[in-house]
């Protein structure tokens, strides 16, 4: 990795050793506190036997805040030291230097997934034999995971986009609370549509074909319904319904690939914001 991607390296080892030195006691402090909350919220979720999806919720909430602070400085930080110019004119390519920036906040975020994974294994564990409780693990985490690349994929656009470290955070959080937040009402308010009631009638329909799988997603974009589906927390609330239930509401969310697809739109979304900061790095750089 060290001659792979020196930038990467740099960031995951150097980097972190040197702060680590220098704030020896202030990491030891932070890591007590987090392991005691850590094993706080796991014993309360097996004491209150919480359920799986109540537990994603709790899961989804720390990636939306922590995630950020995986990548809102990757670039900013480099403008307001005045060591961009120094980068720039590195033998490192356009695509070495945005994979190693982008590299590191996502080696972060699968370190923090992998932290809280056993609090949504425990709680899948604590469901009725019948339920499928794997399979809702693995596709929960897997939306959250997927979500979680997205804001670190924005995170570092933003971060190239505006050179600034406060404004790139700030406008990450606030577009999270726009998107997940105000999103969501506004649609319902000028649809005047239930969420749940209009996506059990539209799931009451025959999907045996692809056809009518794809006219499914297609729809809910020409209603405007999307918006509110691509919402992860929606997302994972009707995951609940989906392997809780057996009737042809929960037939129809398999069939139609419920998670799988909107986990599939986040990486593609993450893809595209990953390709602006590369397309942006090679123009202003002239790398």
């Amino acid at each position: 990795m060290r001659n792979e991607n020196p930038l990467l390296w740099y960031h995951l080892v150097g980097s972190t050793r040197h702060r680590f030195t220098r704030l020896r006691v202030v990491y030891y402090s932070i890591g007590v506190v987090l392991i005691l909350v850590y094993m706080t919220t796991f014993l309360m979720i097996v004491n209150l036997r919480l359920g799986i999806t109540e537990t994603f919720f709790l899961i989804l909430f720390v990636v939306c805040l922590i995630a950020p602070l995986f990548s809102y400085n990757l670039f900013s930080s480099e403008y307001e030291k005045a060591t961009w110019e120094f980068l720039a004119l590195t033998r490192l390519t356009a695509k070495e230097i945005v994979l190693g920036k982008w590299g590191v906040g996502l080696i972060r975020l699968v370190v923090l997934l992998a932290a809280l994974f056993p609090l949504g294994l425990a709680s899948s564990a604590l469901m009725p034999a019948s339920h499928d409780f794997m399979t809702h693990l693995i596709l929960g985490t897997l939306c959250i995971g997927c979500w979680g690349v997205l804001l670190i994929s924005a995170g570092t656009w933003l971060s190239f986009r505006w050179r600034s470290t406060v404004l790139s955070a700030s406008l990450l959080y606030a577009l999270q609370v726009f998107v997940l937040l105000l999103l969501p009402s506004l649609v319902g308010i000028l649809t005047y549509e239930p969420w749940v009631d209009f996506l059990g009638t539209m799931l009451q329909d025959d999907f045996s074909s692809f056809a009518s799988r794809a006219y499914f997603w297609l729809a809910s974009v020409t209603n405007g319904q999307c918006l509110v589906w691509l919402n992860p927390f929606y997302t994972l609330g009707e995951m609940g319904t989906m392997f809780g239930r057996y009737d042809e509401i929960a037939q129809g969310m398999h069939a139609v690939g419920w998670g799988l697809v909107q986990s599939g739109i986040y990486l593609l979304l993450a893809t595209g914001f990953l390709w602006l900061t590369y397309n942006g790095v090679k123009q202003r750089w002239r790398k």
